[in-house]
């Protein structure tokens, strides 16, 4: 069933029209309970744009209750400064996440309130199929062990039409003690992820950094994952080579599967949650594409991902590269060379 869950009503100065996309909990408080403290701790995005639509995100944190919150979002348009919101509920369930599909006709701005707090303010865009000009950021490989995302910074600052996202988003690996070198300037909290609370806790350690938070909520994304996002030089079912005990097939799996959830659940995205009791040996495809004017031959650029399926040193989920550098002149957010 697909998990984004809209209903809109769009005011202008003279009218009123409601429209509903989806089921949405009508009978909730759109405010919901009081909460004690801000939850909006990981910040704002949006992703998956088209002509005419876009993902909204975000994800609570804090102390929050075990039932469901409300979570209102707000969308402003630049060209006339109407607004159209709506309510999605979420839970513990689904990490708090939250993800609105939301019908647009321009580049606006947006906002999300729950428990009395209002959220960052993120900024966000149809596709133009007409455009003359497309500005597209690409950032992958974030170790947030080695580097403060200066460059996220600079993406945030620069505000380009899309950024593209080409996996790493975490890295999933012990916490690195400092050797001296200098190399490790923060650490990850907590173990390496085996399963979905852990990987949920990674997500929050990298969302916690101010320049990605910055760089989310500045222009809508467009993400895949590599590896880190489960284990370093996964190979479908398969398990890096190493004495955890997810050398076993089936905790793998089962270990996979959490990635893929956890990877969801942070981040704007349209394609349907993974169940948590689908087979965890199934595929979860994360393949699509986008048209844009003059780019309509770069159409997959960032969609297709590799099917592997045994070992060999294979990656999940590369697809055709773009080199880590830069693309259309923008930064790429690293702050490690990519391993």
């Amino acid at each position: 069933m697909d998990s984004t869950t809209t209903s809109t009503a769009t005011t202008t100065s003279s009218t009123t029209t409601t429209t509903t996309a989806a089921p949405v909990d009508e009978a909730s408080d759109p405010a919901g309970p009081v909460l004690d403290s801000d939850p909006f701790l990981y910040g704002v995005g949006s992703g998956d744009p088209d002509e005419s639509s876009v993902v909204l995100w975000t994800r609570l944190g804090g102390d929050l209750p075990d039932e469901t919150v409300s979570v209102s979002w707000t969308w402003t348009s630049d060209a006339d400064g109407s607004t159209t919101s709506g309510v999605v509920p979420t839970g513990p369930d689904r990490g708090h996440a939250v993800h609105a599909v939301v019908d647009i006709t321009g580049p606006g701005t947006f906002t999300f309130s729950a428990g009395g707090f209002t959220s960052p303010t993120g900024r966000s865009a149809p596709l133009d199929a007409d455009a003359d000009e497309f500005r597209i950021a690409a950032a992958s490989c974030q170790h947030y062990e080695t580097g403060h995302y200066a460059a996220h910074r600079d993406i945030a600052e620069w505000a380009p039409d899309l950024v593209v996202f080409l996996g790493d988003f975490i890295y999933e690996g012990e916490p690195n003690l400092d050797d001296g070198s200098g190399s490790v300037i923060r650490n990850h909290e907590g173990s390496e992820p085996m399963d979905l609370g852990a990987y949920r806790d990674r997500y929050a350690t990298y969302l916690s950094d101010p320049h990605l938070q910055a760089s989310r909520a500045a222009a809508p994304w467009l993400t895949i994952w590599d590896d880190h996002e489960v284990e370093n030089n996964y190979a479908g079912i398969t398990s890096e080579p190493d004495d955890e005990a997810d050398q076993d097939l089936a905790i793998f799996a089962e270990r996979r599967a959490a990635g893929y959830r956890a990877w969801w659940e942070n981040t704007p995205t349209r394609l349907l949650m993974p169940e948590l009791d689908r087979d965890p040996t199934a595929a979860y495809p994360i393949h699509r594409g986008v048209d844009v004017g003059w780019a309509q031959g770069a159409r997959g650029v960032v969609v297709a991902q590799a099917a592997a399926s045994s070992g060999g040193g294979q990656r999940v989920g590369r697809g055709r590269r773009i080199s880590c550098s830069t693309v259309a002149g923008a930064p790429a957010a690293r702050s490690a060379p990519r391993d």
